[in-house]
Formats: structure tokens, C-alpha cells, sequence
């Protein structure tokens, strides 16, 4: 085991010892610290659990935002259209959706540069992965 005086001098513990002082280390940390730790992760955990919107809000969004006239423009090999749908879950299939993968004119001919695209009645448009509140306020819908 590696001393005050053996770690003056440089001495550094090796196989064994090096790792039977780590885990003593650990234990002493846990021994310490655990309920803390454990706390720390379980009230994480309950704030993430209870920030996530319920399926019903996202559906109310959904159809809102389809009712609001806006589309979304993606494409299936899009890493960041997948998330989009993906915060929608379920309720993605009421969304208003062009499939740029597939019917690349209608993209072209709205000139769609950056996917995600979502695009309101009013012309404005909104690139990248979006926030529900930001899709809520640019639509008129409540969130």
C-alpha cells in the first residue's frame, strides 16, 4: 500500500497494489459519498422523467401545427430529422411531412437548403432540430 512517505519519495504502487489501493479508494468515496450519489442520480432521473412532454400534449401539438399549415422537410437519411420525429414519438405521424429522400423536385421547387426544414402559413421557415416551444409560437399553437 502506497504510504505518505512512499508517495514523497515518487514511489508509485504497481499491479496488485496499485489496484487494491484504487479500490480501497472507491470504497472509502462510496462508504462516503453513496447516498449522496444515489440521490444525486435518482433526482436527475425524476426531473428528465417529468420534463418529457406526455403523448397527449405532443399529439395536441402535432395536430395544431398540421391544422397551422406547417410542414416539415426531411429525409429518412437525415440523423437530425430522425431526432425531430423521434421528440415527437408517435404523434409524428399527424405532422405535415415531405420525404426530401423521396420527392426531391418538391424540395427543390421550395428551395430547401438545410434539413430539417420546417416551414409556416405565414413563409417563415426554421432550420434544424426545433424545440416544441418554438414550434408552438411560429404556428400559433399553445404549448
Amino acid at each position: 500500500m502506497l504510504t505518505e512517505a512512499g508517495a514523497s519519495r515518487g514511489v508509485v504502487p504497481s499491479g496488485d497494489a496499485a489496484l487494491s489501493e484504487f479500490t480501497a479508494g472507491i470504497s472509502k468515496m462510496l462508504n462516503k459519498y453513496g447516498k449522496v450519489i444515489i440521490l444525486f442520480f435518482l433526482i436527475s432521473f425524476l426531473l428528465l422523467v417529468s420534463c418529457a412532454p406526455s403523448p397527449e400534449r405532443l399529439d395536441k401539438l402535432a395536430s395544431c401545427l398540421t391544422e397551422k399549415g406547417a410542414v416539415m422537410y426531411g429525409a429518412y437519411w437525415c440523423p437530425h430529422c430522425q431526432e425531430q420525429k423521434e421528440r415527437f414519438g408517435a404523434a409524428f405521424s399527424k405532422i405535415n411531412y415531405v420525404e426530401c429522400g423521396v420527392q426531391k423536385q418538391k424540395c427543390a421547387d421550395e428551395n430547401i437548403k438545410g434539413l430539417p426544414t420546417w416551414r409556416f402559413k405565414d413563409g417563415s421557415s426554421a432550420e434544424g432540430v426545433q424545440e416544441f416551444s418554438v414550434l408552438a409560437k411560429k404556428a400559433g399553437c399553445e404549448w
